[in-house]
């Protein structure tokens, strides 16, 4: 169905720019607060989120509601159990947000380019050129 007169037609946003999970994404490596839904908070370095939100923090610092901290060197949370992503004030969320997708346009662009014109080092036959060579001068 053609968009009626006049109208531009708007360009389809990936699927994974539709939510904030590339928000979170792009807080890689900042140190962040992520506070859980039974009113725990760890404040650490976040290493990793997969596409699920589960968050790995290095660095962090358990603490409870009734006060005790606990220093954890790496730690996993479960998507299920976060309620907020702290995000620090010295961080520009636009700024992150485009840092990251320009990340997966170049990503996609380079994995397109192998799939075109394949490995630049393309591997040797199996046998090798040695054997046939021979081959070739005994005959």
């Amino acid at each position: 169905m053609d968009p009626p007169e006049g109208e531009k037609r708007r360009a389809r946003v990936p699927a994974h720019e539709r939510t904030l999970l590339c928000f979170v994404q792009a807080l890689v490596g900042v140190r962040t607060i992520v506070e859980l839904r039974d009113d725990v908070a760890i404040k650490g370095v976040l290493v990793d989120v997969d596409d699920r939100m589960n968050c790995v923090l290095e660095n962090a610092v358990r603490r409870t509601p009734e006060g005790s901290t606990m220093k954890l060197e790496r730690v996993y949370v479960n998507a299920r159990t976060i309620r907020f992503v702290h995000v620090p004030k010295d961080v520009d969320p636009s700024e992150l947000i485009e840092r990251k997708r320009l990340e997966r346009f170049e990503a996609s662009r380079h994995y397109q380019r192998l799939a075109a014109f394949g490995p630049r080092n393309p591997q040797k036959p199996v046998g090798g050129g040695a054997a046939r060579a021979h081959d070739a001068a005994t005959r």
